[in-house]
């Protein structure tokens, strides 16, 4: 019986574990696309933008 507490205990551990990696990973992932999203936005307001000599 105890065996199969300890496997729970790993597995949940494991779970607990694959779901923050999950998480971290969507936040890279949603972070990536707003930042490229943002530099294609900045590219493209680029030839508005005048520089006065």
């Amino acid at each position: 019986m105890d065996t199969k507490k300890e496997t729970n205990k790993k597995s949940t551990k494991f779970s607990a574990a694959s779901q923050r990696n999950g998480i971290s990973l969507v936040a890279a992932e949603l972070l990536t696309r707003i930042l490229e999203w943002e530099l294609q936005d900045l590219k493209e307001a680029m030839p508005m933008v005048r520089v006065n000599d």
